[in-house]
């Protein structure tokens, strides 16, 4: 199970495609409107209330690799 504790909702195709975008584009900065962007989409499928943050490698370590195991279960389908 990629998720034992949480029930993920499903993505939708634009955040999808938004997320195929980001991570086709690996960078070390992720800019603070990126941020809101994932966290929203964050937010909707993990029914969570995550926020942004100013500590980069806070937000890799939490939004950012949930987000990047979910978007490779899709890419893997």
């Amino acid at each position: 199970k990629m998720f034992p504790y949480q029930k993920p909702n499903c993505l939708a195709e634009d955040e999808y495609k938004y997320l195929k975008d980001y991570f086709s584009t690996r960078s070390n900065k992720v800019s603070v409107q990126k941020q809101e962007e994932l966290v929203a989409i964050y937010n909707r499928v993990f029914n969570d209330k995550a926020s942004t943050t100013g500590c980069t490698s806070c937000f890799l370590n939490n939004v950012h690799k949930k987000l990047e195991r979910v978007y490779k279960e899709y890419k893997d389908e």
